[in-house]
């Protein structure tokens, strides 16, 4: 795992950092089996998770952008792209 820290004095800057929706987070993941084309759609347009009922507005996360960086015969390496902040949510 990598990450950023970023320390500021500006309420401003740190606002825009952490209010979600406002700025996007990207993340590598290995998945196995390498997923169809179908299983990408479905998460593109925002899959339901566990933590709520899927018709309330927080058991479905937000669309986000999925790319297949590498593929080989059994795993690949996504490209997520996601604007929302759920705890776990590419865990998953």
């Amino acid at each position: 795992s990598v990450g950023l820290l970023v320390m500021t004095n500006s309420s401003g800057l740190a606002a825009k950092l952490t209010t979600p929706g406002l700025c996007e987070k990207e993340y590598l993941l290995r998945v196995n089996p390498v997923p169809d084309q179908a299983s990408l759609l479905r998460l593109r347009s925002g899959v339901g998770i566990d933590d709520k009922p899927k018709n309330s507005d927080r058991g479905q996360t937000q669309p986000c952008d999925v790319t297949i960086v590498e593929s080989g015969d059994k795993s690949a390496v996504l490209r997520f792209t996601i604007r929302e902040g759920r705890n776990r949510q590419l865990r998953r």
